[in-house]
């Protein structure tokens, strides 16, 4: 189509869309063809580009072999790091916008540490390598990487930063130079954290965990974009202006410096530091890119640091904060709900009921069908000897009540002798304790043969203070709640939680 044509359509309102669609075709036709290659990450590079780009990474391993030799080796007075540093496979990787990431998706019971050649090769002191080596192992022993992310990333990322970047664990790094010692205020600690929430109340000891670092960093982001977003806009134009002049002038400086004083060596270093720790959004995606939760990796930090735990010594120079951290991190978090569940499961018992609802498979509806139906019988028997509180006996029957709404419930208060059992259709609010005297469980089980009673479980709520040898049946139907400061508890209870434990579930 020649250019009048298209001056024409262009002149007519309802046409000129369609003019300017041609156009860009025809632009794109005729505009000249250049060869391009994406590299990994998404990046486009020319033939050229990509051809240089692959030799200087060919170049750059062998480099990043020997500087990981010299890093690791510095780590050598630090045990339970090197522990968990033996958990990672080393994995060079060509995607341009990486720097050093962990990596746990999909990769079984290994954890991938991934680094760009490039990247690594800007740093020139081994010290400093084995410092973000340290904090890598100490993401991994604290369960970062395998800890569901939580958004924006970029607050989540930052927030990991402050806790394994811990400034009391800088003994591996060479101080006594000063490039290195030059970088110190490059890297994230507790001073930062606290200059910037100093508006926060934190505790040191018992606020110093991931979700509480983040939910405070996404509160500052919060409130920051709230106020950016109230301001006018000449007052935020002359604010970008000035910043800008500001760290022209500073970087200009500081490279000078280096060079003069350094052969570009800490600029260099300084410069793969900033882009390891950027903590914009898309820096964080791509370091957080591998960060998924993964049970077979948990369960080897966890088996490692048992076996570190045992040995006190192989902690190394792991401050006592961070230690107590890993320590809880690496503990199972007991939920007594999980107990009730597991309890409640293995009562239910499976029956049949005729119903005209269905017919039968053999004779049609001249008889009745079958259906299967499913019910829970419970026997909450309580000790009223006198050694518990009424009020703790009645709060725990109502939690346990709660928990087994579906059920039968019946209850019955023992001693030296069983009482009745009473039995209730509905979870009943108020108890009546009636009794008080021995201590004897065996009669429970006792009065449920003589009258021949069926309950798929048993709850005995009791001090424990008696020696109860394992019944012949039913064994595995019972639940023990005890006092907390009960006596000792069988070897073959199932199922056992104190009056504390079930009242947290009522929290």
């Amino acid at each position: 189509m020649n250019n009048l044509a298209l001056n024409l359509l262009a002149d007519n309102a309802e046409f000129a869309g369609v003019a300017s669609y041609i156009q860009d075709r025809l632009n794109a036709a005729t505009a000249p063809v250049t060869n391009s290659q994406t590299a990994p990450g998404g990046v486009q590079m020319s033939d050229d580009e990509y051809k240089q780009y692959k030799e200087d990474y060919d170049n750059a391993l062998p480099v990043c072999n020997d500087l990981i030799e010299k890093a690791v080796k510095l780590l050598q007075f630090e045990p339970a790091v090197l522990t968990y540093f033996s958990l990672c496979e080393i994995k060079p990787v060509k995607d341009p916008k990486v720097t050093m990431r962990l990596n746990c998706r999909g990769t079984g019971s290994a954890v991938y540490l991934e680094y760009n050649p490039l990247w690594m090769t800007k740093i020139q002191e081994a010290s400093v390598l084995s410092y973000c080596l340290y904090c890598e192992c100490l993401r991994i022993a604290l369960h970062h990487p395998t800890t569901r992310k939580s958004y924006p990333i970029d607050c989540f990322k930052k927030a990991s930063d402050y806790i394994c970047f811990d400034e009391n664990q800088r003994t591996v790094l060479n101080t006594h130079k000063p490039e290195v010692l030059a970088l110190l205020d490059t890297f994230p600690s507790k001073a930062k954290f606290h200059q910037e929430a100093k508006d926060y109340k934190f505790n040191n000891d018992e606020d110093w965990f991931l979700e509480k670092v983040f939910a405070i960093l996404n509160d500052l982001k919060q409130k920051n974009g709230d106020n950016q977003g109230q301001g006018n806009g000449q007052g935020q134009g002359q604010g970008q202006t000035g910043n800008g002049q500001g760290n022209q002038q500073s970087n200009g400086n500081g490279k000078g410096q280096g060079n003069q004083n350094n052969n570009g060596n800490s600029n260099s270093t300084q410069q793969a530091l900033e882009e390891y720790l950027d903590s914009s959004e898309e820096a964080a995606e791509k370091a957080t890119e591998g960060w998924e939760e993964n049970t077979l990796v948990d369960q080897e930090i966890q088996e490692i640091t048992h076996h570190i735990a045992e040995n006190g010594s192989r902690w190394g120079n792991v401050s006592g904060g961070l230690l107590q951290a890993i320590l809880a991190a690496n503990t199972p978090k007991f939920d007594p709900r999980t107990v009730l569940k597991r309890f409640k499961a293995n009562t239910v018992d499976k029956y049949c009921e005729d119903t005209r609802m269905r017919p039968d498979r053999r004779k049609s509806f001249d008889v009745p069908g079958k259906r299967h139906k499913f019910r829970s019988r419970i026997l909450i028997a309580t000790d009223c000897s006198g050694s518990m509180a009424d009020d703790d006996v009645e709060k725990a029957c109502s939690i346990i009540n709660k928990f087994v709404k579906h059920a039968d419930v019946s209850y019955c208060f023992w001693d030296g002798v069983c009482g009745p059992f009473e039995t209730q259709k509905r979870p009943m609010n108020e108890f009546k304790l009636i009794g008080r005297g021995c201590t004897n469980p065996d009669v429970i089980l006792e009065a449920i043969k003589e009258r021949k009673a069926k309950f798929d479980g048993v709850v005995v709520i009791t001090d424990a203070y008696f020696n109860w040898e394992r019944p012949e049946h039913q064994a595995n139907k019972i639940f023990l709640i005890t006092t907390p400061d009960h006596g000792e508890i069988p070897e073959w209870i199932k199922y056992h939680l104190d009056f504390k434990q079930i009242f947290d579930i009522d929290k």
